[in-house]
C-alpha cells in the first residue's frame, strides 16, 4: 500500500515566519513533497523562520528523514537564509515515541545514502568543437570542472583543471595515449585542440537514486574524478571528489583512507595529494 504524506503551509502574516506541518509517513520515496513546500518559503525576502512540524507524522524512515536533514542542513548556515528548525519528532532514546517511527538503532550509512544527497549543480559547459583554451577560461573563471556537451547538447564528460595540466606539462604524450591520429605540432600549442579529444565519455552511467557504493567502487577501481549524473539522457548534476572525501571522513574513515591512496583529480583535500603546478591559469 502507497504511505502518503500531506503537507500543510501556514503563515500568519508574509514573508513570515512560516509553519510547514506534515501528516502521515514521512519515506525515502515521499520526502519530496515536502521539499516542495519548504523551498518556495527560502527564497521570500526577509522570511525570519521556517518550522517544519512533524508531530502529525506516524511512521518515518530513516531514509526520508535524512534527506530531510541534509536538504535543510545545507541552508542553516546561509547569510540570508530564514532560520530553520524541525519540531515534534521524538527520537531519543527515552521517547515513547521511539517505536511508532520505526527508526533502526543501527545505521549503515553506505546504504542509506544516495547519490543524489553528494550531488552538486552543474556549473560551466563548453561544447565537444570548443578548444581546451576554452575549457580554461571557463574553469578558471567558475573554479569548477567543465562538463562537454555534444552538438544535440547532451553530456559527452567532464574536464578539470587537473586534465589540463596533464596536456600542457606534455601533451603530445597525453592526447597520443587517448588518440594515436594526434598532430605532434598541435598538440605543442595545446590550447588550440578541441575538448573532443581529451573528454573521456564515462562507461558507465551513475543516477540519482544510486546508493553511494556505486562512487566508491568506481573511485577504488580508477581515478577520484568528477562524475555526472543522470536522468534518463540528461545530465542533472556532478559530484565533485570533495563531496565523496567530505563524506568518508565523517561516515567511513576507513574508506576514506582506501580512497587517498588511489590516484587523484579535482576536489581532493590538498593535504591527501600532492601539489602540482598549474600551467593554464
Amino acid at each position: 500500500m502507497e504511505q502518503s504524506l500531506c503537507v500543510h503551509v501556514a503563515a500568519e502574516v508574509l514573508p513570515g515566519p512560516i509553519r510547514i506541518t506534515a501528516e502521515g509517513h514521512l519515506t525515502a520515496d515521499n520526502y519530496q513533497s515536502l521539499l516542495d513546500a519548504i523551498a518556495p518559503a527560502l527564497v521570500l525576502d526577509d522570511c525570519p523562520s521556517i518550522t517544519i512540524d512533524l508531530t502529525a507524522v506516524t511512521h518515518v524512515e530513516h531514509g526520508g528523514l535524512q534527506r530531510l536533514e541534509h536538504y535543510i542542513s545545507t541552508y542553516r548556515h546561509e547569510k540570508k537564509s530564514p532560520t530553520l528548525k524541525i519540531v515534534g519528532l521524538h527520537l531519543d532514546a527515552g521517547s515513547p515515541k521511539r517505536s511508532q517511527h520505526h527508526v533502526s538503532d543501527k545505521l549503515d550509512p553506505v546504504g542509506d545514502t544516495t547519490v543524489r544527497e553528494l550531488m552538486s549543480p552543474i556549473g560551466p559547459t563548453v561544447l565537444a568543437s570548443h578548444s581546451l583554451g576554452q575549457a580554461a577560461h571557463e574553469i578558471g573563471v567558475w573554479g569548477e570542472p567543465v562538463v562537454v556537451m555534444d552538438v544535440s547538447d547532451q553530456p559527452l564528460g567532464v574536464i578539470t583543471e587537473d586534465d589540463l595540466d596533464s596536456v600542457a606539462l606534455d601533451g603530445a604524450a597525453t592526447l597520443v595515449a587517448l588518440d594515436d591520429t594526434t598532430d605532434f605540432d598541435n598538440a605543442a600549442n595545446w590550447r588550440k585542440i578541441p575538448c573532443s579529444r581529451l573528454v573521456e565519455v564515462p562507461q558507465q552511467v551513475l543516477r540519482a537514486d544510486d546508493p553511494i557504493e556505486c562512487v566508491l567502487a568506481q573511485y577504488q577501481q580508477d581515478e577520484a574524478h568528477p562524475l555526472l549524473v543522470f536522468d534518463g539522457q540528461n545530465a542533472i548534476g556532478i559530484v565533485h571528489p570533495r563531496s565523496v572525501y567530505e563524506w568518508c571522513a565523517e561516515n567511513d574513515p576507513d574508506r576514506l583512507t582506501q580512497l587517498i591512496d588511489q590516484p587523484a583529480a579535482e576536489g581532493v583535500p590538498a593535504d591527501a595529494t600532492p601539489s602540482s603546478t598549474k600551467f593554464f591559469s
